[in-house]
């Protein structure tokens, strides 16, 4: 039975444990709450479209697919609800969007994810028309993480204390922390401090501002997109985002960000609205915009799983798939999420 040391309970340290444990892992999970998370701000909605060009992923059917089976799997296994597939209204700002929209849809790759909406969507103003899109959705990922810090915890495999490279120490083919031997130690520490090992691999925060409000004039039915997005979160409530802010860190409200959020909620969506909530979240990204998986070239027994981004809900299980085979059976990583990438000129 392979065993490691885990070291983060976001998103990627949570779904790398669940898997592992599901493969018959030994794992143990090392959390410091003190440190700032990520995770524990995130919005939770994962979209296969680009809105940009009306793309996706060429393996976008291998990421919805496990995404599916994970939580759904998960919420059964945890005995939570954190899990809520919902379609995306994509509100149309161009004729010449509508146009690429109405074409994309013609195709076989983005045929079963897009289609143009039907009938209006009140009190949106969409005079140009909307887009829905499929295979969407939203995580509630502050209640994934405390299930699933709650279901290990009581498999005696989690510990909530201030965690330090120099605690590790190499014995043989294997690491040893606290007197027990691991085969791998993962780091999935997002922007949160990380080893002397791993600083090739720079993080770079993405600063997003998010509001919630409350309002019962909405159709709970869609997430809605008008360049910016407005999701149900059940009862009324609405959480309203998100702004983009690269290699910004700090974790300041600024109002003049949400006053523009705001404003443009009102502009495609005239109803008064009830602010109950106003904060920030930081996306651990890279330069590439890939998510990072591997070993490290010179150190077997380390690997990592950090730089989710914006997309982290739905490509966290996917990938940590592709570690866990690389960790198992020495499996090529992808050149796009190999941490080898970031070592080409580092040594």
């Amino acid at each position: 039975m392979p065993k490691a040391l885990i070291i983060g309970q976001g998103i990627a340290g949570s779904v790398l444990a669940l898997q592992m444990i599901e493969k018959k892992w030994e794992v143990m999970v090392i959390n410091d709450p003190s440190l700032p998370s990520s995770s524990q701000h995130a919005a939770g909605l994962w979209n296969p479209v680009s809105f940009k060009r009306v793309t996706a992923l060429n393996d976008i059917d291998l990421y919805l697919q496990t995404l599916h089976a994970f939580y759904s799997h998960q919420e059964k296994e945890l005995d939570a609800k954190f899990f809520h597939p919902i379609s995306v209204a994509r509100i149309f700002p161009t004729e010449d969007y509508k146009i690429l929209w109405e074409k994309k849809q013609e195709t076989q790759k983005m045929g079963p994810l897009v289609q143009t909406g039907n009938g209006n969507i009140s009190p949106w103003k969409a005079p140009l028309g909307w887009g829905q899109v499929k295979g969407s959705g939203w995580l509630n990922v502050q209640e994934f993480l405390k299930s699933t810090k709650n279901f290990l915890q009581n498999k005696k495999a989690y510990q909530e204390i201030f965690w330090n490279e120099n605690d590790v120490q190499n014995v043989n083919e294997g690491i040893v922390y606290q007197g027990i031997e691991y085969d791998f130690i993962v780091c999935c520490t997002g922007l949160s401090s990380t080893t002397k090992k791993w600083e090739a691999v720079r993080i770079i925060p993405n600063k997003g501002h998010l509001v919630e409000f409350e309002n019962n004039q909405l159709d709970d039915q869609f997430v809605y997109h008008f360049g910016n997005f407005c999701l149900p979160l059940g009862h009324h409530r609405w959480r309203l985002g998100s702004t983009y802010e690269w290699d910004n860190a700090d974790t300041n409200v600024d109002e003049q960000q949400v006053s523009n959020l705001l404003n443009n909620l009102k502009e495609k969506c005239p109803v008064e609205v009830r602010v109950t909530k106003t904060y920030v979240g930081h996306r651990p990204t890279v330069h590439d915009r890939s998510s990072i998986i591997g070993r490290h070239p010179h150190f077997s027994q380390w690997a990592i799983f950090n730089g989710l981004g914006t997309k982290g809900v739905m490509n966290a299980p996917y990938i940590a798939s592709l570690l866990i085979e690389n960790l198992e059976n020495n499996d090529p990583i992808p050149k796009e999420y190999s941490v080898d990438r970031f070592f080409l000129t580092a040594y």
